[in-house]
């Protein structure tokens, strides 16, 4: 494993055109798991990079809320600069999009309505933020996108990677005319290189909200050209045009995000919070995944377990509908406890009751499969596929599934 700062690196999640993503335990001993971004080597030395990098920690620490991902820690080691973050262990709304794409749905209103109401808190947040003197710090995320709002499997949604954020603090400064974003979600003014301010995320959010409510792209074409011009250009239907039955109400919403004039736009991003919680309340009352006439995280995590998830929709997804994978490694340990008496088995039960990983599970298979408590090692293997596939590691799981099949089969 390797060992970076007061961090241990666990696995590698993605890298990006100059840092990577990856994600470690602090060495300390506390269990809390961490997403290290960590600016690659060749570009530690890029002082325009750097500073960039630097304002998305000095961005990222003034915010604390719920619904945006949270900075732990910043620094660098041997000259690396990285920013250590809170890890979400689940999905984000890309992967989510896509599960339905390859089923041929879309998501369903209460859901997109949902998800969208928290994505808008965060925001929220982050626009009206103030500095000691109560000054506006005005914050402009400038890449709202699915890609950047993460789904946990508890049901939470956050909002990450302010990498190309506004605010008026920042140590670098965007040229007149400088284009940042993804095109397919850039408002016309961000678009053109016009200055942005908060109005800008609301038109993404329109964006996103367009496409989660019909299961198509909005502005999309071959080429970022073509995609941009598709922004300035292309005439917006409401989303109840591709799919009957959306609320009037999110029709309204969607189409008002999507005035091109900002001034027509919601001025405030509370406002929008409202609206949806009104259209969630309302929704709830009739939906079949809502409880008790409301729709709360447990039942968007319940949500994302049903999803019939492909293995190209993502690297990180939650597990397909089981028992929590805590309490299967809970039902494995008294298992295991009552039935051996080997110290390498009590030790890796012992590491097991101080951290909970699906390694030491598959590890406490391969022991009892040499023991022979078959039994055992067929509980501990299936728990460690369940613990792997909510991690997205899919080579782990289909090692730990294949061991399970084998033994089952020469049963």
């Amino acid at each position: 494993m390797e060992i970076f700062g007061r961090y241990q690196v666990l696995d590698h999640l993605a890298t990006g055109g100059m840092a990577e993503i990856v994600r470690a335990r602090p060495l300390s001993g506390t269990r809390r798991l961490v997403v290290l971004k960590r600016i690659l080597p060749q570009f530690s030395g890029d002082l325009k990079f750097v500073s960039m990098f630097i304002d998305e920690a000095r961005i990222s620490i003034g915010l604390s809320h719920p619904h945006v991902v949270k900075l732990h820690d910043f620094g660098q080691v041997d000259g690396v600069y990285f920013m250590a973050m809170e890890y979400v262990d689940g999905t984000d709304l890309s992967a989510l999009l896509q599960a339905h794409l390859v089923r041929g749905e879309p998501l369903p209103p209460i859901v997109a309505a949902a998800i969208l109401r928290d994505v808008a808190d965060g925001l929220a947040h982050a626009h009206t933020l103030t500095d000691e003197r109560s000054r506006p710090l005005g914050i402009v995320h400038r890449d709202v996108s699915p890609q950047n709002i993460l789904l946990s499997i508890a049901g939470a949604v956050k909002v990450t990677d302010f990498g190309i954020a506004a605010a008026r603090n920042k140590l670098s400064r965007t040229s007149p005319g400088m284009v940042l974003g993804k095109a397919a979600y850039m408002a016309p003014e961000q678009a053109q290189g016009l200055p942005t301010d908060h109005r800008t995320d609301l038109w993404a959010l329109g964006v996103v909200l367009w496409e989660c409510l019909t299961g198509e792209r909005l502005f999309w074409a071959e080429s970022p050209v073509d995609t941009l011009e598709r922004v300035l250009t292309v005439d917006v239907a409401p989303p109840s045009t591709h799919r009957p039955g959306i609320p009037l109400a999110l029709d309204s919403l969607a189409l008002a995000l999507l005035s091109r004039d900002r001034a027509e736009r919601p001025q405030r991003t509370e406002d929008v919070v409202r609206a949806l919680d009104t259209v969630v309340a309302n929704l709830a009352r009739t939906s079949i995944h809502a409880t008790n006439g409301s729709f709360t995280a447990a039942d968007l995590s319940r949500f994302l377990h049903h999803v019939e998830w492909a293995d190209e929709t993502a690297p990180m997804r939650p597990a397909a509908p089981r028992p929590p994978v805590a309490d299967a490694v809970e039902v494995t340990r008294k298992r295991v406890t009552a039935l051996f008496d080997d110290d390498v088995l009590r030790d890796l039960m012992r590491r097991l009751r101080e951290d909970s990983e699906p390694w030491i599970l598959a590890d406490i298979g391969d022991r009892a499969l040499a023991l022979g408590l078959d039994d055992v090692a067929l509980s501990a293997w299936r728990t460690a596929a369940a613990g792997f596939a909510s991690r997205g590691l899919l080579v782990q799981m289909m090692v730990a599934h294949h061991n399970v099949r084998q033994l089952v089969d020469d049963d």
